[in-house]
């Protein structure tokens, strides 16, 4: 049986298209930057606070959080956890992150509230993935707060997927997604207007 000519460029399209993310594999980026920056209708002290004592409020995987564990036995003295797993579902699949969590709280200097930091870094545990996010959260004017969220996603190892995933990567920005997701989470927790800067 022989093929028509429209049927075989078809088919060749198909092939291109399935064979591409394996073709550009050596030349995809193993790192995705991304930066976001909101101004949100609270204190430096209220995000932080919500960023840092419950990670179910606001968890590194948005939306996507099926399930998340915090042992008791990882927190610091304030009962602030430090270590967590997060429960991502799709379809049949399930994966776990193992998140850590460092800061540096909010001080105040002559009546002036001083910005606040933090830290997560997540690996998934199938798949070596991982992310590292670095807030910096700032007073802007009277009962507002500036947060700079800036890290990186790595996409490493010899997967099959991992082709496939540095394309998505790469073609629809998810590193940066995954922040805009992450801080709408935080912003709905906060409520009030949200300004997104950049």
């Amino acid at each position: 049986m022989t093929l028509d000519p429209i049927t075989k460029v078809i088919g060749a399209i198909l092939l291109g298209l399935i064979l591409l993310p394996f073709l550009l594999a050596p030349v995809l980026p193993k790192r995705y930057r991304a930066k976001c920056i909101i101004e949100l209708q609270c204190s430096v002290e209220k995000a932080f606070e919500i960023l840092t004592q419950d990670p179910r409020k606001c968890p590194m995987t948005s939306t996507m959080t099926c399930g998340l564990e915090v042992s008791k036995k990882d927190a610091d003295k304030d009962g602030k956890p430090l270590k967590w797993r997060e429960e991502v579902v799709k379809g049949r699949l399930s994966e776990i992150f193992a998140v850590e969590q460092s800061f540096v709280p909010p001080s105040s200097k002559k009546g002036a509230t001083r910005g606040a930091s933090v830290v997560r870094k997540s690996k998934m545990e199938t798949r070596e993935i991982e992310t590292e996010w670095n807030y910096e959260i700032e007073p802007v004017g009277k009962g507002s707060c500036r947060i700079t969220l800036e890290g990186y996603t790595d996409v490493l190892g010899h997967d099959i997927n991992v082709p496939m995933l540095r394309m998505m990567m790469f073609m629809d920005g998810s590193a940066r997604k995954a922040m805009v997701n992450h801080l709408n989470m935080v912003a709905d927790v906060v409520g009030g207007k949200r300004n997104w800067i950049a």
